[in-house]
């Protein structure tokens, strides 16, 4: 009987710690081993009393359980002036929010004095990032991140390289992860050479032709341009000569081999044919 009622408490525990109650504007919290809801409400930056009214379904505020949910109400006890109050997600640590909003650590440990250990904070804590920023912009613009920018975007619309853009953020570490409300710095665009217009070509100018001025010639000489005439070259013929007699071209005739009659004997006195003849 006593195992029965045993598991039936266990049953109902476990059905209690599962159920997530209503949390309008606020976030959801999976407690911890070594939660209690005074840790969570200063790490959340509100009033144990908010907390507590939060959870109407905790009866006894000095008991919870690992697994159980809780909720953390929207907003902040603490006072942040001049700055801005951030809830933290998961993989977020101190220095990654100090990084994407432009603040160093040590004004961020500053500003959230009830954080007593910067290197543990949760999922759905509160806390303030003060106001100001750290990040240098010589001759350019601060920019607040929005949802959906990009770096290349941002590069787009102000008409900058991506390039000049990273290098003007070294705070960025991977310049493909921005947050929205990081603060980034937008430096401003190189200087274009004005455009010149170069003159259409013209024609040039028509020089007037050259006078040419010939020379003047020696005294004695012919004009200039003129061949003097030369008399032809007449050479006497010698005494006897006589022309060359014309002989007709001699007049040649095929005959065949076996007429010709300086064709060699081709047989020897016997009658027989020689070797070498063919």
């Amino acid at each position: 009987m006593s195992d029965q009622i045993n598991e039936n408490s266990m049953s109902g525990e476990n059905e209690h710690v599962a159920m997530n109650p209503p949390c309008p504007n606020g976030q959801l919290y999976t407690v911890r081993s070594g939660d209690t809801m005074f840790s969570i409400a200063r790490r959340a930056n509100i009033s144990l009393q908010r907390l507590i009214d939060a959870n109407p379904q905790i009866t006894d505020p000095n008991v919870i359980r690992p697994g159980q949910v809780i909720c953390i109400p929207a907003g902040s006890d603490m006072p942040c002036p001049g700055g801005r109050l951030y809830r933290v997600v998961a993989g977020d640590t101190m220095y990654s929010i100090a990084q994407r909003f432009g603040v160093t650590l040590d004004a961020l440990i500053r500003a959230n004095p009830q954080i007593t250990n910067p290197n543990e904070i949760f999922p759905g804590q509160e806390i303030c990032i003060p106001g100001g920023t750290t990040v240098q912009c010589p001759n350019g613009m601060l920019y607040t991140v929005r949802a959906g920018d990009t770096l290349f975007e941002i590069a787009r619309r102000n008409n900058i390289t991506l390039a000049a853009l990273v290098a003007a953020n070294p705070q960025i570490t991977n310049p493909d992860r921005i947050f929205p409300g990081q603060v980034i710095c937008i430096p401003a665009a190189a200087a274009q050479p004005p455009a010149v217009t170069l003159p259409m070509p013209t024609e040039p100018p028509t020089m007037p032709p050259t006078q040419v001025v010939p020379p003047v010639p020696r005294p004695g000489e012919p004009p200039m341009g003129t061949v003097p005439a030369v008399p032809p070259m007449v050479r006497p013929c010698p005494t006897g000569y006589s022309p060359m007699p014309m002989h007709p071209m001699p007049v040649y005739m095929v005959v065949p081999w076996d007429e010709c009659p300086y064709r060699r004997d081709c047989r020897d006195r016997k009658g027989k044919k020689r070797k070498r003849c063919k």
